[in-house]
């Protein structure tokens, strides 16, 4: 292994940080990458993570999940590096272009909506999970409330996860000050929620990383 090391460059030696792609509720994603990137390591708990953010352009994401989770098989561009097994852009594309999980921002009414809001939403999310599970990467879904509007519907979340095939655990919700002021909330409740959010995302993340180091390792036998 020591050899398959010294090909590696210094940078690329060190722990990565976990690459969360965020999507949808654009005005939102600033402080949340904030969040997830400098506060939620307070007490050294977990590593911050890697926020890519998308276009405010609805029409751009598809572009900006093809960059995320790659538009097809990973084909990569330099060079292969530690006797041709990876390319030599591997481990700098896999820390800071693509991202190990996908986290989508729906709001509440979008859950709780009627059955042409509740199927428009349905689709994106959909798409998304597509793109996701062709890369073999994780995937949650936060919804946009304020702390008031306490738990969310148990029989919409069922209605949801069934439709996707996912596990309740995945849809959390995202306190925010107020809807329409892009604000996440800060309250003790809240920031205890975006903490337990930031652990699933990690959960997610190192589930992808493990299947990709187990892949590589699958190649060195």
């Amino acid at each position: 292994m020591s050899v398959i090391q010294e090909c590696f460059r210094p940078e690329h030696k060190a722990p990565p940080l976990p690459v969360l792609a965020l999507i949808g509720e654009h005005d939102y994603q600033a402080g949340l990458a904030d969040f997830l990137l400098n506060q939620l390591c307070a007490g050294n708990v977990l590593n911050p993570i890697v926020c890519l953010r998308s276009s405010a352009d609805p029409l751009g994401d598809q572009h900006f999940l093809d960059n995320a989770f790659g538009g097809g098989q990973d084909k990569g561009a330099g060079h292969p590096e530690a006797g041709g097994i990876m390319k030599a852009d591997w481990f700098a594309k896999h820390r800071s272009k693509r991202a190990a999980a996908a986290l989508v921002l729906i709001n509440r009414d979008e859950l709780l909506g009627d059955f042409t809001s509740w199927n428009a939403m349905l689709q994106k999310l959909q798409d998304v999970q597509r793109k996701v599970v062709r890369r073999g990467a994780g995937m949650l879904v936060a919804v946009l409330q304020t702390y008031e509007e306490g738990e969310l519907p148990a029989d919409c979340v069922a209605s949801l996860c069934k439709s996707l095939n996912f596990s309740a655990k995945l849809v959390c919700p995202l306190p925010v000050c107020m809807i329409g002021t892009h604000e996440l909330s800060r309250s003790t409740e809240a920031v205890a929620a975006l903490k337990a959010l930031g652990a699933l995302a990690h959960e997610q993340c190192s589930t992808y990383y493990l299947r990709r180091v187990q892949h590589v390792t699958a190649k060195l036998a």
